[in-house]
């Protein structure tokens, strides 16, 4: 008798994409909408929203009638247009958009590892990421971080097909990976060009079937993300002379020394773990079989990642997400191996993940209002204030 698993991997892999969807709405929607733990600005991104339901363009987002220069508006045109369809406004809605930014993480993540583990690895990886509490708790803010990692994730993805296709697909994939790391950039600035370029120079390595972009390649990437970054850039120019696009270029916040200051050692001290829980309970499997079998280039990349943020002054707990679906496909490759004819090990491991799933939605839906409960002052006067 075949086991569920063998008999649902015989379905074709589109159901592959509708089953983690659905799984990520189910972890990501329940008390979506509570008000009793706000996040640091996530009032700030839904007013800026708020008042650009009644402008005329989407490229210059506003806050309290001026210009808001410290992103350009990804995340808030999204909220922004789920609020004109919607007709009203409130925190389900301006956290609607980051939802759905996770759930594409997820997509992006299964595609990528799916690449190099096959189809049962890339299910695993994908769960992995959503049973990651951290980056669930992220795609329930309103916060253009996870539209960043989305993003991000997506355009590896699209790069990583890409190395391992030829003809017509090969640079259909690497113009559509060219044209996400473009909008990536808009959304985070420089990290949306260096984290892709990274990529493709330190993925591939140990993994012979995919081969680095050439002079064509390269050609096309960069039509991809100059397209990504003209979908704002023309609009915004074309609104004002490009007044707001040089002051979002020249302000003072973008300045080197701005910011939260932290050692070095930051990072390590805590935030790389929290945010790559319980999947980094792997990471020593991983390594070892680095050992074993040669560099593993997503814990390369990881590791690269990891250094340049920690070496930038300014940092932030959150920084790490773009670092956590790479820490995500090495461990799962790693423990699917040594797992191997060690059922009762898998079946801890399926546990773990199932009551990191089911925590987040119960936490946000149930316990969160219960233990702060809604009409509180600060609720109120954030309200008010927006």
């Amino acid at each position: 008798m075949h086991s569920l698993a063998e008999r649902y991997l015989r379905l074709s892999p589109g159901w592959d994409l509708l089953a983690l969807f659905a799984l990520s709405l189910a972890v990501l929607l329940p008390g979506l909408g509570q008000h009793a733990t706000i996040a640091g600005r996530e009032l700030l991104h839904a007013e800026i929203s708020r008042e650009m339901v009644t402008s005329d363009t989407l490229a210059v987002p506003k806050r309290l009638g001026g210009p808001y220069l410290s992103k350009p508006p990804v995340l808030h045109a999204m909220v922004t247009l789920v609020f004109r369809a919607a007709g009203e406004r409130d925190l389900f809605l301006a956290r609607l958009p980051g939802a759905f930014a996770g759930a594409a993480g997820v997509l992006a993540t299964y595609g990528l590892a799916t690449l190099v583990l096959g189809r049962r690895g890339g299910l695993v990886a994908g769960i992995a990421l959503l049973a990651t509490p951290a980056y669930a708790a992220h795609a329930r803010m309103v916060r253009p971080d996870i539209v960043f990692a989305a993003l991000l994730f997506s355009a590896c993805c699209a790069m990583g097909w890409a190395m391992a296709l030829r003809g017509r697909r090969r640079i259909g994939l690497f113009l559509l990976g060219g044209f996400a790391a473009g909008l990536s950039a808009v959304t985070k600035g420089p990290y949306g060009v260096l984290f892709p370029v990274l990529f493709v120079i330190l993925f591939p390595v140990g993994q012979a079937a995919l081969r680095r972009p050439r002079w064509l390649d390269g050609a096309v990437l960069a039509v991809g993300f100059t397209a990504g970054i003209a979908l704002w850039l023309v609009p915004a120019w074309r609104h004002d002379g490009g007044v707001y696009v040089n002051e979002v270029l020249h302000q003072r916040d973008l300045e080197a020394g701005e910011g939260h200051m932290n050692p070095f050692w930051f990072y390590l001290a805590g935030p790389v773990w929290v945010f790559t829980l319980p999947v980094v309970l792997a990471l020593p499997l991983a390594m070892a079989r680095w050992r074993r079998e040669g560099p593993s280039g997503s814990l390369a990349l990881a590791a690269t990642i990891l250094a340049l943020l920690s070496a930038v002054g300014s940092k932030r707990a959150y920084y790490v997400l773009p670092l956590v679906p790479f820490v995500v496909v090495p461990s799962v490759a790693a423990f699917l191996s040594f797992a191997a004819g060690r059922p009762r090990l898998r079946r801890a491991a399926g546990i773990v993940l199932a009551t990191c799933l089911v925590g987040v939605p119960v936490a946000y839906a149930l316990v969160i209002p219960r233990i702060w409960p809604a009409g509180d002052p600060e609720w109120e006067f954030g309200m008010r204030v927006a």
